[in-house]
Formats: C-alpha cells, sequence, structure tokens
C-alpha cells in the first residue's frame, strides 16, 4: 500500500529542521505539477521507500527533468513496494487547485499495490471530499540522466535568477549565458532591445563562478520562465555547462527533494 498526508500547519517557526514553503506544502506539490504541464500532459509517479521520483522529457527532446521529492516532506508517508502510478497531470491540479488549509485540515493520497485508481480524500471541519483519480499505463521512455562533466558552475541566489525572467529574457526568444573567469554574462538580443545582467564573484553577493574554460551557450527563454515558477522553492540555483553537454539547473528543496533540469543549447547555425 501508498499512503502520504499532508497536513494543516500553524505558523511555523524557520529553523534548520522545519522549513516553512510559500503556499506550504501541498502549494509546492500543485507549483511542481504545474510547471511539469507546461512541458508534458503525463506523468509517472515512481513511489519508493525513499520518496517520490518523476522524470518527463518533451516531446521535442529539448529538456529533460528530473524530480525528487523525499519522505521527510510529507507528514505522513508508507510506501510498501515500489509502485508506478501513472497520472494526467491536469486531472491532478484541477483536484488541487482550489483546495485550502484551514485548521485541522488534512490532504490524505492513496493506493493498494495494484493500482488502477489514485483515491484523494480532503478533510476540514466543515467537510469531507473524496475523489477517485483514475490512473494509466503510459509506453513512456528511459530517460538516461546525463553524466554532467562541467567546465563552469554558477551558483547564484533565486532572487538574482528571477531578474532574468522579469528584466532581461523579455525582448526575444532565447537567453545567452557567457562565462569567464569570476564573472558570468546572461544576455538577450531581441529586435529592438538588448539586455543583460553581470554578475561577479566577489564574496559578498552570494555568486559562486567556477570556470576552467570560457565557455558561451544559449537556451530557449521558455524554459528559463518554467524553471522560475519553481524557484522559489529553493534558495540558490545551480547552472553548469559544458562542451557536447546540456546545460544543467538545478534546484535544491532545502535537502528535501530536487528538480533537476537538463537543457539541449541552441545549435549555432553556423556550425
Amino acid at each position: 500500500m501508498f499512503e502520504l498526508e499532508i497536513h494543516y500547519a500553524q505558523k511555523e517557526k524557520e529553523d534548520k529542521q522545519q522549513i516553512s514553503f510559500i503556499g506550504g506544502k501541498l502549494g509546492l506539490l500543485r507549483k511542481i505539477l504545474e510547471s511539469l504541464s507546461e512541458i508534458v500532459d503525463h506523468v509517472e509517479l515512481k513511489v519508493k521507500e525513499h520518496g517520490i521520483e518523476m522524470q518527463v522529457m518533451d516531446s521535442m527532446h529539448v529538456v529533460l527533468v528530473d524530480v525528487f521529492l523525499s519522505r521527510a516532506l510529507f507528514d505522513k508517508y508508507r510506501c510498501d513496494r515500489d509502485i508506478i502510478l501513472g497520472i494526467k497531470i491536469k486531472s491532478l491540479i484541477t483536484i488541487l487547485k482550489d483546495l485550502t488549509f484551514p485548521a485541522n485540515s488534512l490532504l490524505h493520497i492513496s493506493c493498494n499495490d495494484n493500482p488502477d485508481k489514485m483515491s484523494i480524500c480532503y478533510k476540514q471541519p466543515q467537510y469531507t471530499l473524496n475523489w477517485d483519480l483514475s490512473l494509466y499505463s503510459f509506453d513512456n521512455e528511459v530517460f538516461e540522466i546525463p553524466n554532467i562533466i562541467s567546465t563552469c558552475e554558477i551558483v547564484m541566489s533565486v532572487q538574482q535568477f528571477l531578474v532574468l525572467p522579469k528584466l532581461v529574457g523579455i525582448f526575444g526568444e532565447f537567453l545567452s549565458i557567457d562565462a569567464s573567469k569570476d564573472v558570468v554574462i546572461f544576455k538577450q538580443v531581441g529586435d529592438t532591445t538588448s539586455a543583460d545582467m553581470t554578475l561577479k564573484k566577489d564574496g559578498e553577493n552570494e555568486v559562486e563562478i567556477n570556470v576552467t574554460e570560457p565557455i558561451k551557450r544559449e537556451m530557449a527563454m521558455k524554459y528559463i520562465n518554467i524553471i522560475s515558477k519553481v524557484a522559489s522553492m529553493s534558495s540558490n540555483v545551480k547552472i553548469q555547462m559544458g562542451e557536447e553537454i546540456p546545460i544543467f539547473i538545478e534546484l535544491n528543496i532545502f535537502n528535501l527533494g530536487h528538480l533537476r533540469y537538463f537543457v539541449a543549447p541552441k545549435i549555432d547555425s553556423d556550425n
């Protein structure tokens, strides 16, 4: 059997053992599903003893997303054996999107070991709601996570990363990332406007830049925008680049999980 619960939580004191998320744990789950729905229509939840894994790739094979949510993220978690739950993402989002968490409320999700449906129960003092969500067997590819051997690693705060979709990347379809020793420049050139943001490694601005060889790559703003919608789950964003590898972007959910994006860079038409 598999089951998990998310409980109402009073205003939590943020410390090393307890992290509060904007919108709570339910909000975190919703945001992840909503971001995945912009890439694919369905996903397989690989439910295991240690947590839930998800991997999706878009139809154009431009981006691979690897998601892990630790069992410690949930208030109750039980998994007697590994199960794969194939869901249509928008169907689950439709159930979760308008749920609120007043005092003494909880969300319970469960299924048996050979499921054809996922049972969802939402309880609050005034009423109880139940849904049965149909499960599917999708003919999904088996994705191999690329081995990232990078020549460039950038770690920046989420606040700095969110400048890209809001102020830099609003003039065109692609964003270039140009990294050299101690400096990285994010730049976009549009039809009427160009914009850039320069980050320097100086020990005071929450930026780490480690470059063994200067490198420049371009990626579609579409994926920066998708990542920005879940970036607030992390305190910083890691970007890695190298020769003949995808651009790697990682969000660490306060050691309770991760979202990892492997994005194919734009191919130079001159080559």
